[in-house]
């Protein structure tokens, strides 16, 4: 099930509106692909959009693509300058690094 309904004259505009990099449409494809990520998903559905002419696209994401879309979707969040965008870019900084092992701290005898 997509995780956002939209309601658009047709699929050019929905396009447009991602060529442009609509900082809405940007938005929700960041939160929807960090929740994607966070519950191992393979693939992720963001947008069901309806058309004025009654037809349907459903817009969705491999799973091979998150990190793709979440490196360039964090230059775009930082051009907003919002709280709250700082906020998402710091928790795609935080999925994206690789989680280190620790070891307990063993003395070597000489």
């Amino acid at each position: 099930m997509a995780s956002y309904c939209l309601f658009m004259k047709n699929d050019k505009e929905f396009y447009t509106k991602l060529q442009e990099r609509d900082p809405d449409i940007i938005i929700k494809m960041t939160r929807s692909i960090i929740n994607a990520i966070k519950r191992k998903k393979e693939k992720v559905e963001i947008f069901n959009i309806s058309f004025k002419d009654g037809s349907e696209l459903i817009f969705d994401i491999d799973k091979e693509s998150y990190f793709n879309f979440l490196n360039n979707a964090i230059k775009d969040l930082v051009k907003l300058d919002e709280p709250e965008m700082y906020l998402l870019c710091a928790e795609i900084i935080k999925i994206s690094k690789p989680k280190r092992k620790y070891t307990k701290n063993v003395k070597l005898s000489t």
